[in-house]
């Protein structure tokens, strides 16, 4: 059951789907070199990955900072508009580079249980920009997808799926992809779609591979709306 990533140089479905990933910038040139060296299903699928995790580490975050930090987990007594702004000056200087000083706020709001700041930290940990750990980047990763942020759960999924700070497990894998794709994340529902087709985690299903592609695809993700289209399927 586990996933498997096979070393095929012929261009398939897959390639496809990762391929018409949108990507922008710094990030589609170091895709794109991946492409013109015809890399093969593995390599590009490891380096894409890589690539998402350093350049998404904070995005659409800022969004998350303004919603209720109490649904987020903060039980301390300290003003929960200070736990936020320790996160939203992390970010700031995460941005700006000073990532030792980011680490240490995105650490003290973490502590008080601001899920954000606990999933920024443990990309902070994956990123190695002070120091890398993985297992402690999946501690705090589970600490924030157990709060129900969709991104640290999309984030663990792939923990799984790789094997970094934990064991490989498909059906850990599934679960935290599925919870995830529950709450509407789109690479989560891409991913959980890939499970289907390709059997990684759970029994194959085509029919529920459309289904969670269909969902990304609405949301504008062109992996899926590829996917789809090539099978002929509306969004």
């Amino acid at each position: 059951d586990e996933i498997s990533y096979a070393k095929d140089e012929q261009k398939g479905p897959f390639i496809v789907f990762l391929d018409n990933m949108e990507l922008t910038g710094m990030m589609k040139f170091r895709y794109g070199r991946l492409q013109a060296l015809n890399a093969s299903q593995f390599d590009r699928m490891d380096a894409l990955l890589d690539i998402l995790s350093e350049t998404q580490t904070l995005s659409n975050c800022r969004d998350a900072v303004h919603h209720s930090a109490v649904q987020q987990g903060v039980t301390s007594s300290l003003n929960i508009k200070e736990v936020q702004k320790w996160s939203q000056q992390g970010e700031e200087l995460y941005f700006g580079r000073e990532y030792e000083k980011a680490m240490k706020l995105f650490a003290k709001a973490a502590e008080q249980g601001l899920a954000v700041a606990q999933h920024n930290l443990a990309m902070c940990y994956f990123n190695g920009h002070v120091v890398k750990n993985e297992t402690l980047a999946v501690k705090w990763l589970r600490q924030a997808a157990e709060q129900g942020f969709d991104k640290s759960q999309h984030e663990l999924a792939y923990c799984y799926s790789r094997g970094e700070g934990v064991s490989r497990d498909p059906i850990e894998m599934v679960k935290w992809w599925k919870k995830a794709a529950e709450q509407g994340y789109a690479p989560a529902q891409a991913c959980l779609a890939a499970c289907y087709e390709y059997g990684s985690g759970v029994a194959r299903d085509e029919t529920e591979a459309a289904k969670w592609h269909r969902k990304a695809a609405k949301q504008g993700l062109g992996g899926s709306q590829v996917w789809l289209k090539e099978r002929n399927l509306a969004w």
